[in-house]
């Protein structure tokens, strides 16, 4: 352990942020694929999502990020391209989102949500986009569509919920579910993003001085991605217990993987 460990420090060190969600698992399994390709990979876990994620690629405090394509995209229409690239696919199936609200909320179904207010994690976010594209989708006035302060993360969405700052809010079906499984939260409807879920994006410096190292690390993910896939029950029980998923809903999430 001491000599693998000694290894990876000596390795040119590749920082990947990512929300702390299933579809990230190849990042974290076998990190020792990246080390025998000669470069380490730091996988920073960021409950905040892509919001805190584009924010980190523009200060410098990470080199790459998988995040939400909507999220990526609506931040290089706003801000530019100039710290950032989107360079690859890593996720190209559409994400499977829900409106959540409490078990005890006045909210039956989404019509109930018109004049009422999304929470949402950061303005820019896959929260903020996707109630937009809901309102879009049931022909309300954009004007109509109410947004909470900016929440940071799925506890602080509830937290809002509870201190009635907001009414419901979009957030991914799979790793939402547990809260409803426990009676905190109750699902109302389900809504899919209608382009790829999520891509990988590289901050320009580090894609012009350590190509190569991107590069690499880009093939070795999709190796271990193949390697996931091929799994099958371990794979599945690895994410069931590193994200307090009921492995029948895992099972279910597995099979759209394709």
């Amino acid at each position: 352990v001491h000599g693998d460990f000694s290894l990876a420090m000596a390795l040119p060190t590749l920082r990947v942020a990512g929300v702390p969600e299933h579809y990230n698992a190849p990042w974290l399994m076998w990190p020792e694929m990246f080390d025998s390709e000669g470069v380490h990979v730091e996988f920073l876990e960021m409950p905040g999502g892509t919001g805190a994620m584009v924010n980190a690629l523009r200060s410098g405090d990470v080199d790459l990020a998988v995040a939400l394509t909507e999220g990526l995209v609506a931040d290089i229409a706003l801000r530019g391209s100039d710290d950032y690239l989107i360079v690859s696919p890593y996720v190209s199936i559409p994400l499977r989102w829900a409106l959540w609200t409490l078990a005890d909320s006045p909210v039956r179904a989404v019509g109930d949500m018109r004049g009422r207010v999304f929470g949402v994690s950061r303005l820019g976010s896959g929260s903020h986009l996707m109630a937009a594209v809901l309102t879009r989708n049931e022909g309300w006035e954009a004007s109509e569509l109410r947004l909470s302060p900016p929440c940071g993360s799925l506890d602080g969405l509830v937290a809002s919920l509870r201190a009635g700052t907001s009414d419901a809010f979009l957030w991914s079906y799979s790793m939402t579910k547990p809260l409803a499984d426990s009676g905190v939260l109750r699902h109302v409807c389900d809504l899919y993003t209608p382009w790829p879920c999520f891509m990988v994006a590289v901050r320009q410096d580090v894609l012009r001085e350590r190509r190569e190292s991107v590069e690499t690390v880009l093939r070795v993910v999709k190796a271990a991605a193949a390697r996931f896939l091929a799994g099958g029950d371990a794979s599945i029980d690895w994410v069931a217990s590193r994200y307090s998923i009921a492995r029948p809903d895992v099972v279910e999430w597995f099979t759209t993987l394709g």
